[in-house]
């Protein structure tokens, strides 16, 4: 994550979790994040788009520049209802169930998002 961050890529995190379970997981890694959009109790979360969106609009970049790093069908159907490209994320919980784009590791990353 530090490579990318460092290569200017901006790293968002959109997750079901609150922010209190979010932070603490990231721990001093949430300061590599630009955006970190947790569930609101009144929103729609996965696969609605709201949170995805509205991370795009903030950040005010086009959706042909997002790609939505998962590793579950609920994160790929996420991304194809923001209709943003899709990574799954081999290394996580969910199935390849034969994405277009797969990154084994998450050290690959850097390499695969030149």
């Amino acid at each position: 994550l530090k490579k990318l961050k460092s290569r200017k890529h901006i790293l968002a995190i959109v997750t079901s979790k609150d922010l209190i379970r979010t932070n603490k997981f990231l721990g001093k890694n949430n300061k590599l994040f630009s955006v970190i959009k947790c569930d609101k109790k009144n929103n729609k979360g996965k696969p609605y788009p709201y949170n995805i969106n509205e991370v795009i609009k903030l950040m005010n970049v086009k959706k042909s520049q997002c790609i939505y790093i998962g590793d579950t069908y609920i994160d790929y159907q996420t991304a194809k209802n923001s209709r943003i490209d899709f990574l799954f994320a081999k290394w996580g919980y969910g199935a390849d169930r034969g994405y277009k784009y797969v990154c084994s590791r998450i050290t690959d990353l850097p390499n695969f998002l030149n």
